[in-house]
């Protein structure tokens, strides 16, 4: 029997964005090698999978973003005020309401690609975000500026407030990919990454990176590697 020369097709991953980029309604044979039909009302969100939010069409005749969307997070400021902030590879927009349109904020240029996700988190009373490759960068919703948190925090690709403090997970220091650790500042300061108080750990008997960080109820938070989960609980400590 002769023998036959079979090909198979490499399965790429394809990265879905958070808006504007969904699969909606179409086909499962319409969709690219490696997305899946079974996936689209789903997105990824700091690290984890959620329902996607709602999505509209972009208004006729507003400029277009610089890029794809790479991160989109909203919030409700203590007036009842409801933001919306999204972000490329380079920059950073919030939704203007009246005018239905994005304005772009004042910042350095951000320096992520289109597969580099932004984590954000709400630190005291500001919004604050990173995806591992810039610094974690701060908003004042009262603002239309965005900069640096701290001369001396990393980026990081996991955020979560927690324990009075913002925790960083699989940061990058000194040029080097740190996927195991868990960084946090002193207590009540999130722009003092050096004082007392603030340290960081490591966990590299866990094999895997760190997927995600997130707060449960108000007195423990867990972070999730691939092959483990570790639950911390509030200490009233310096």
């Amino acid at each position: 029997m002769p023998e036959r020369d079979l090909q198979y097709q490499e399965e790429r991953p394809v990265f879905i964005r958070p808006i504007y980029g969904q699969w909606g309604m179409d086909p499962a044979v319409a969709m690219p090698t490696g997305a899946s039909p079974y996936m689209r009302n789903l997105s990824v969100y700091q690290g984890f999978l959620r329902k996607r939010p709602g999505y509209g069409q972009h208004v006729a005749g507003n400029d277009a973003l610089d890029g794809p969307v790479v991160g989109l997070f909203s919030h409700k400021n203590a007036a009842g005020n409801t933001f919306l902030i999204a972000c490329t590879p380079t920059s950073v927009y919030r939704f203007n309401d009246v005018s239905e349109d994005w304005d772009k904020l004042t910042g350095s240029a951000l320096t992520g690609t289109e597969n580099d996700l932004f984590a954000f988190e709400v630190s005291q009373r500001h919004v604050v975000f990173s995806q591992g490759v810039d610094p974690v960068q701060i908003h004042d919703l009262s603002t239309s500026t965005y900069g640096d948190l701290s001369p001396n925090c990393p980026p990081a690709r996991r955020l979560c407030r927690f324990n009075n403090r913002l925790n960083l997970g699989w940061t990058v220091e000194s040029s080097n990919q740190e996927p195991y650790r868990h960084r946090w500042p002193t207590n009540g300061d999130h722009t003092n990454w050096t004082g007392v108080g603030a340290s960081f750990r490591d966990e590299p008997e866990l094999t895997r990176f760190v997927q995600g960080m997130k707060r449960i109820g108000t007195n423990a938070m867990a972070i999730y590697y691939v092959e483990g989960i570790e639950v911390g609980t509030q200490q009233p400590n310096a």
